[in-house]
C-alpha cells in the first residue's frame, strides 16, 4: 500500500492543532510527559505535519483507561492505538487492526497498513480543517 505523504503547510492550523493537543494532554490527571515532549519538538521544528509525524504520535491505550467509550469499539477490541484528538485504530483479539473511516471498515494484519489507510482516508482531511 502506497500512501501520499503530502505535507500540510498552513502554519496557523497546524500550530493550533499541536498546541491544543499539548494542552489537552497537560490537563489529564496523569499527563504523558514523553508524548508532550514529542508534540513540542514537532511544533518547534515544523509548521507542517507529515505521515511520519502522525505515526510518531501513536500510543497504545488499555480499554480500562479513563475516557474510553467501549460502546464505540468493535466487540473484539483488545486495545486501541490512539494518535491525537479522538483518532484511534483498534487492535482486535483476532490479531487484526480495525480502522473505520466514513463508515467504511478496513481490516489488516499490519499496523503500517492500518496507519496508511487511516492517514489517506481520514486524518489528512481532519488536519486540513483543524
Amino acid at each position: 500500500m502506497k500512501t501520499n505523504n503530502y505535507i500540510y503547510t498552513n502554519n496557523n492550523k497546524v500550530m493550533n492543532f499541536l498546541f491544543t493537543e499539548i494542552i489537552a494532554e497537560k490537563l489529564r490527571l496523569r499527563p504523558n510527559i514523553e508524548y508532550i515532549r514529542k508534540l513540542q519538538r514537532l511544533a518547534d521544528k515544523k509548521d507542517e505535519i507529515e505521515f511520519k509525524d502522525f505515526r510518531k504520535m501513536a500510543r497504545a491505550i488499555s480499554l480500562d483507561s479513563k475516557g474510553i467509550n467501549r460502546s464505540l469499539l468493535h466487540k473484539d477490541c483488545k486495545f486501541i492505538i490512539k494518535y491525537f484528538d479522538d483518532l484511534y485504530i483498534q487492535y482486535l483479539n483476532t490479531d487484526e487492526y480495525y480502522v473505520k473511516c466514513n463508515g467504511v471498515v478496513f481490516l489488516t494484519t499490519t499496523l503500517a497498513n492500518a496507519e496508511e489507510y487511516f492517514w489517506d482516508n481520514q486524518v489528512k482531511e481532519i488536519i486540513k480543517t483543524k
